[in-house]
């Protein structure tokens, strides 16, 4: 009972002296919540990251089934495509394989609708066991329902968006414009951190039909074993069925565990456009998450101890009247764990509130339950870290026995040593300067980036999809497009050269003069003879296409590739692909068709007379113009055209990038934010402790200007370790990260001037004010109670 009693004695003391101390309570609590509420979003998006995939039962036993292909290099390029017949064989011939399932990703997605309207859509033709062995949850239907070739299974969200009122089950929906499907089931809306991100089913035979054909790499297939099943053995078996139906020892069967693909997959699959995990930018929160926290703390240590001097006296005159160490020192702690359980309410509700803000403004996909999660285990890091660890130090100095030699001698400045928060401040001006440095080098990683001459022209270039058989409405079109004035070239392709993944490659090239038995992967586009001067790729060697060039044989090759054969002038030269043959006409200079951390790559560019899109350079970007290029098109073709900015499409390349530098900065100035709270605190403590030595200097005829110099003198004492330390580790970690780009800047001397700089200055003007008052101060004042 008397336990009870003190722990509510000591609440109710700590809760009176918190809210009697209204501006230590704003700068304890503003540089907390600033610091927790940032803690919350990345360490939920980090958690969210590292648990992608996991959402699926038995992850363990689920593993992706790759082709891997030797390259003339011997290098392993590992493809998600493999043979259609694979997985029913896999299923019958290796014991180990409880389930085995193919699926096709339908790229560039389908066209959904009503007769009122329709929408572009993700999609895949899966088999039932695409839905037995992953758990993307069935709200209403039966997997089983995939066996009919007219079904069709809709998200919860597509179900509201075609059918916003009734029952969508047994629905009609009109499927690529033509083709009548019937909704058989609908599934729970696909978590966020999944690699697989889809807005409807079908059957797999609905697409293309069934197929047996062995060397067509068009499926993706998965497979489920036993548990603890020995995929050494596994992989053994795979790859003696893989040899009874592809004998070419240049491919080879892999396999990956789904809970790799985000991370660890070294392929492009699926959702291009989602992209895999970025390493790089998930240690880079990580590290932010733990800079910031740090930051945090001894931000509020540095506000704690400018606290406790000027509560020296209070400790002392409670020490006299028989208050033990461990009474006092417990004050203390209670008082931080409360101030923190504050912090923590406030950053949890304004987290909470402000998601969709913070999600626009970082440009990541929050789930909430991972936000909850960090949340409630960051009431426990509030109480522990920030609360108790924070106020141990004082609260043991405070409760020191060493407090009081005698009645008559008072110790001033006993709660924190001068080295300890000397070490505070260092590290404080070391960490923000790091950041600082790191945010200028992000953002001119950043710039040049988007500046960087990619080697094609993107501003003014729109791309419309053209789905369904339109060959032979390319004269038409031409036609058409050549009377319009807001059209100032245009040209068929496959594709652009935006981020061509490895789809849009090929296999088995062989040349006079490459060792025998060895290929080499090229990526290649399809075009037309308008598309080098649509996208002003420049020709620097031979000629371009002409249209009696359409599917003879004509191949358009980059200078890499010219390198890799080996010839000064390869213009005429011939290459081979199987039983056919090809002529180099031309060489192109070298352009970055992937994003600028990876290098150049063999490439060509190849006429045929068979395309899926059409490329078309407007005089103006206008929306008038635009909807009148798109108007004409949907009527040609007979349905609606979607369109798309190449510049866009560029700029989606690099958003990874750009969610980068926007956090980047907006921590650099949330670091900076928090460290002028602290300057305040330790400025403030500093000048509490020398308010008699002020005093009795003005009363000897010091200038108030002498003593803001004297009083900073300490300021900048500090500030220079911490440049130093803050430049070196900036330097080490920004190297490191330049590295992962095969295009990137030299890391230049003017950062580690101007962002000490910006750090000095902002010290500066939050120190000065409190110098400048503590200079301009009453000396009677100050000696009042000395």
């Amino acid at each position: 009972m008397k336990s009870l009693i003190l722990i509510r004695y000591h609440i109710r003391t700590a809760l009176k002296q918190v809210f009697q101390l209204k501006s230590h309570i704003v700068f304890s609590l503003t540089g907390l919540v600033i610091g927790l509420l940032c803690v919350f979003i990345i360490c939920a998006w980090t958690l969210q990251e590292l648990r992608y995939d996991r959402f699926h039962k038995r992850t363990a036993d689920i593993y992706m089934v790759t082709t891997d292909i030797k390259d003339h290099t011997g290098n392993i390029i590992r493809y998600p495509e493999t043979p259609p017949p694979l997985a029913d064989e896999l299923a019958m011939q290796v014991p180990q394989v409880e389930k085995a399932f193919h699926f096709l990703y339908l790229y560039g997605g389908r066209t959904l609708g009503r007769k009122e309207q329709s929408f572009k859509e993700a999609g895949i033709a899966v088999t039932p066991e695409f839905l037995e062995v992953l758990n993307f949850r069935l709200l209403m239907g039966r997997a089983s329902a995939l066996e009919n070739p007219n079904a069709i299974f809709l998200s919860q969200d597509l179900s509201k968006k075609l059918f916003p009122v009734g029952d969508p089950i047994n629905q009609e929906v009109l499927y690529k414009e033509n083709q009548v499907l019937v909704v058989k089931g609908i599934f729970k809306n696909v978590p966020s951190n999944s690699s697989l991100l889809f807005d409807f089913l079908i059957p797999y035979e609905t697409e293309y039909g069934i197929s047996d054909e062995w060397w067509q790499l068009s499926d993706a297939t998965f497979i489920r074993t036993l548990p603890n099943a020995d995929m050494n053995e596994v992989h053994s078996l795979m790859r003696k069925v893989w040899r009874t139906g592809i004998t070419d020892k240049q491919y080879d069967i892999g396999y990956i565990s789904i809970k790799d693909l985000r991370y660890e997959a070294d392929f492009e699959f699926f959702n291009a456009e989602h992209g895999h995990g970025d390493r790089n930018k998930l240690f880079m929160f990580m590290g932010v998450a733990a800079l910031i926290l740090i930051l945090a703390c001894l931000n509020y240590l540095n506000l704690l101890s400018a606290h406790a001097v000027q509560r020296e006296y209070e400790a002392w005159i409670r020490k006299v009247q028989g208050a033990s160490a461990l009474h006092i020192g417990t004050t203390y702690i209670i008082e931080s764990v409360i101030i923190s359980v504050i912090a923590w309410g406030i950053a949890s509700l304004l987290c909470m509130l402000g998601l969709p803000v913070y999600e626009n403004l970082i440009g990541i996909t929050l789930s909430s339950h991972y936000l909850k999660l960090c949340i409630g285990l960051g009431l426990i890091a509030a109480i522990l870290l920030v609360g108790l660890a924070s106020g141990y130090y004082p609260a043991v100095r405070a409760g020191s026995r060493a407090l009081v030699k005698s009645v008559d001698t008072i110790r001033p400045g006993f709660l924190f040593r001068q080295r300890l928060l000397a070490a505070f401040m260092v590290t404080q001006f070391a960490l923000s300067i790091g950041l600082v440095i790191s945010s200028l080098v992000i953002f001119r990683q950043a710039d040049f980036m988007r500046k960087f001459d990619t080697g094609y022209a993107s501003e003014g270039i729109v791309e419309f999809t053209l789905t369904g058989s339109v060959d032979s409405l390319q004269h038409e079109i031409r036609t058409a497009l050549m009377a319009q004035p807001e059209v100032k070239s245009f040209s068929f392709a496959y594709a652009s050269p935006v981020n061509l993944t490895v789809l849009n490659s090929t296999e088995k090239w062989q040349w006079e003069g490459l060792e025998e038995g060895t290929y080499t992967s090229i990526y290649q586009i399809l075009v037309d003879e308008e598309y080098l001067s649509v996208f002003q790729i420049p020709l620097i060697e031979g000629r371009n296409f002409s249209s009696s060039d359409r599917d003879h044989g004509k191949i358009l090759i980059n200078e890499k590739l010219a390198g890799i054969i080996g010839l000064q002038d390869p213009v005429g030269f011939r290459i081979k692909r199987g039983d056919e043959e090809y002529e180099i006409i031309g060489v192109v200079k070298d352009f970055n068709f992937q994003h600028l951390s990876s290098d150049i790559r063999p490439f060509l560019f190849m006429c045929k007379g068979s395309y899926r899109n059409l490329y078309v350079q407007l005089k103006e970007t206008a929306k008038p113009g635009l909807n009148k290029v798109q108007s004409l098109l949907s009527t040609m073709v007979g349905h609606p055209v979607n369109y798309q900015f190449i510049s866009e499409a560029r700029d989606q390349l690099y958003r990874g990038e750009k969610q980068i530098l926007t956090a980047v900065l907006f921590v650099a100035l949330l670091c900076i934010v928090i460290s002028s709270l602290g300057l305040l605190g330790i400025v403030s403590q500093s000048n509490a402790a020398k308010a008699k030595e002020i005093a009795l200097r003005k009363v000897l005829g010091a200038e108030s200007w002498d003593i803001l110099i004297s009083l900073n003198r300490n300021l900048l004492q500090m500030f220079m370790p911490g440049m130093f330390l803050g430049s070196f580790l900036a330097w080490l970690v920004m190297r490191k990260w330049l590295e992962f780009y095969s295009q990137r800047i030299a890391i230049e001397g003017w950062v580690f001037v101007l962002g000490p700089a910006i750090i000095l200055m902002v010290a500066m003007l939050s120190a000065g004010s409190q110098t400048w008052q503590a200079s301009r101060q009453s000396p009677a004042s100050a000696l009042k109670y000395q």
